[in-house]
């Protein structure tokens, strides 16, 4: 037989404990529905908005109301589908970028290192998070109807590589702001 010790724990620490717990749970369930009331004025409006969520880490926030149809301009949060690629399946749910560059604006790379109308924006990995080998993006001044998409991060899959590339107008669903 085994015997196990546990240490006392005493009247006030327990109260302590399960006040703690109490405020978890109402943390969590204030959170949930907030969600709830969010997916519901979205599913009232849904030919005009959505809501999605985000997780990654590349972004400010995890859940983004999209204004469906908008175009971006440059800044704007921007949610599109993703060219098929050999990372994710053409029937991907969509990413969420910064549009970067805009209409007439010139992208051009020195080395791996990418600059919209001259100003540096970030460099190009050589290789994916699995090993992979990256090509660079495209370069040149993007054309009417597209746009070239990116966050800071450092591992983000944006159009500093070819598997991306400019984003069409076909592959915009709209404009996204951070809700949470």
């Amino acid at each position: 037989m085994s015997t196990t010790e546990s240490t006392p724990v005493s009247a006030t620490e327990q109260t302590r404990l399960a006040l703690r717990r109490q405020r978890v749970i109402l943390v969590c369930i204030r959170m949930l529905a907030i969600v709830a009331i969010l997916y519901a004025v979205a599913a009232f409006v849904s030919p005009w908005y959505r809501l999605t969520v985000s997780f990654t880490h590349s972004l400010p926030a995890r859940l983004w109301l999209v204004a469906v149809g908008r175009l971006p301009q440059r800044g704007d949060y921007v949610a599109f589908r993703i060219p098929p690629n050999r990372f994710y399946p053409s029937d991907h749910g969509g990413f969420l970028k910064i549009a970067r560059g805009v209409a007439g604006d010139q992208v051009t790379r020195q080395g791996r290192k990418f600059f919209v109308d001259g100003k540096y924006i970030g460099a190009a990995k050589t290789e994916s998070l699995n090993g992979l080998p990256l090509e660079p993006g495209p370069v040149g001044v993007i054309p009417p109807g597209e746009w070239f998409v990116w966050t800071p991060d450092v591992d983000s899959f944006d159009s500093r590589y070819a598997d991306i590339g400019w984003i069409r107008q076909d592959q915009v669903v709209g404009v996204a702001r951070p809700v949470l």
